[in-house]
């Protein structure tokens, strides 16, 4: 329902394709990737697209509403989907040679209507919670859509899998940026023209992934059964409930702390805290199209002998690039914010340059925590983002009633930071990798002095003296300090094409 909703976790596939059964070229592997991460981006960049819009339709409280909602809606997709989907994955070329992938298909259908009911029937106590935050914009008639696309999202995810597996990426493309477009006809048509508010963009959603959920099972109906067996929903939940905690403390660690906001302040200072997370989303939807071709590198890179040097110029290259984009966001933050959501958000801008290097190092976790995944021990990244969240909610819980929304962007990038501290320390211990230090402890200084120093020019209004051409021209000043000298680094070290075993 959300844009922001987690991917599955990734399944132990063995590189087979569905046709033939023999691995894939690199060359190949990375054209799927990106076909596959341009859905991911497409779901991710039409919320970005679609926020000059909301913010023009909605106050900042109908704003924070529609946040708090979209976040619930992920919370419970996680908890009724219990990961089902990647023990489909796991399992799915093993049933397939046996003939038998109709019926782990028919499973995880059964199971998805079981968990969807079981977790309907507890909504009215999320409804109690949110009841004052609801009251404004329809209560339950609000809600009622969140719940009625559980279902709906998991046949598309499931479908969506099977695409994949297939080897069908433009299938899959096809289907995710269908999704984007209609969900963005059908909520802004709900909204414009039946007047139907915030539900009307929840209900655009749920008939969106209602419609391409259906038409995606449709299309692979022959690889679905009406079927239950017990063994296969055995093997689906013991492979895919031990991953639920994981995707849970990432999620945590990233929208969690808009429970924190609408219960210790105002639903306008969510609102004005969603609009900043958008506007920050550039960083994230980056990441995405890094990850898409960077991960199937590194499964390869495990399997080989002398590869850990890669990993740290992989960094290197990663902290370079992500670090400017991030100092230029938080240098231009006040202006973006004003010109893309409107003056009722304007407060959104002081937050962008937290939460941009809050993103850096939670993608940066990636690669930092690569010794954990090469020895196993992903559990160890697990328990990162555990610590990285606690500490990120624990301080929003004391700061928000003292300092107000801002507090959320300075505890935020402290959480993450924590967390990629604790995944480095457990990473190197499982798996040593050569990381250099030096280009580490720039990069977390500097991720903390770049956002305070434009917090101070904003928050405090220090640029407001100035004539607007001046304050642009000190802002893009500031903002080329920042963002040159990794641009340098970048440029020295030669790119992904020095991406090469020592």
């Amino acid at each position: 329902m959300s844009a922001d909703t987690p991917a599955a976790a990734p399944a132990a596939a063995g590189g087979r394709g569905a046709g033939d059964g023999e691995p894939r070229g690199l060359r190949g592997l990375l054209k799927d990737s990106a076909l596959y991460g341009l859905g991911a981006i497409a779901s991710r960049f039409v919320g970005f697209l679609l926020l000059p819009v909301y913010t023009r339709l909605f106050a900042p409280a109908e704003y924070g509403v529609l946040d708090l909602l979209t976040t619930t809606s992920v919370v419970l997709f996680m908890l009724a989907e219990l990961q089902i989907v990647s023990g489909v994955a796991r399992g799915y070329y093993a049933a397939r040679d046996r003939g038998e992938l109709p019926v782990l298909m028919g499973t995880a259908v059964r199971l998805y209507l079981r968990n969807a009911l079981a977790w309907t029937a507890l909504a009215p106590l999320a409804l109690w919670l949110l009841d004052d935050q609801l009251a404004a914009v329809g209560g339950w008639t609000v809600f009622l859509p969140v719940v009625a696309a559980l279902v709906p999202q998991q046949l598309f995810g499931l479908s969506q899998l099977v695409f994949r597996f297939e080897r069908r990426p433009r299938l899959y493309v096809a289907f995710s940026l269908g999704d984007v477009a209609t969900s963005a006809l059908f909520s802004i048509g709900a909204v414009v023209w039946l007047g139907m508010g915030v539900g009307g963009v929840l209900w655009g959603l749920f008939l969106s992934k209602l419609v391409w959920g259906a038409a995606a099972v449709w299309v692979r109906r022959g690889v679905y059964a009406w079927r239950y067996d017990p063994a296969h929903a055995r093997a689906l939940l013991g492979y895919g409930l031990p991953l639920v905690p994981s995707v849970l403390s990432k999620w945590g660690q990233n929208y969690a702390n808009r429970y924190v906001l609408a219960f210790s302040l105002s639903m306008a200072d969510l609102g004005v805290f969603g609009v900043a997370a958008r506007l920050a989303a550039v960083v994230a939807i980056l990441d995405t199209a890094f990850r898409t071709s960077w991960d199937p590198m590194a499964m390869r890179l495990f399997e080989e002998e002398g590869s850990e040097p890669v990993f740290d110029r992989v960094l290197g290259m990663y902290l370079a690039a992500m670090f400017a984009l991030c100092g230029v966001l938080a240098f231009a933050g006040a202006p973006v914010a004003r010109l893309v959501a409107g003056p009722g958000y304007e407060a959104a801008g002081p937050l962008l340059g937290f939460l941009g290097f809050g993103l850096l190092w939670n993608g940066a976790t990636g690669i930092i925590g690569a010794g954990n995944a090469w020895a196993r021990r992903t559990y160890w990244n697990t328990l990162g983002f555990v610590a990285g969240g606690a500490l990120n909610l624990a301080l929003l819980a004391w700061a928000a009633p003292r300092w107000g929304v801002q507090a959320a962007g300075a505890t935020y990038v402290l959480g993450s930071m924590a967390s990629a501290a604790v995944i480095l320390a457990t990473g190197q211990r499982s798996h040593p990798i050569p990381f250099r230090r030096l280009p580490l402890a720039l990069a977390a200084a500097g991720s903390l002095a770049v956002p305070t120093v434009a917090y101070l020019l904003d928050g405090r209004g220090l640029l407001a003296e100035f004539p607007t051409p001046a304050a642009v021209g000190v802002r893009a000043l500031l903002a080329a300090a920042v963002a040159l000298p990794p641009l340098l680094v970048l440029a020295r070290s030669g790119g992904l094409a020095r991406l090469r075993r020592p």
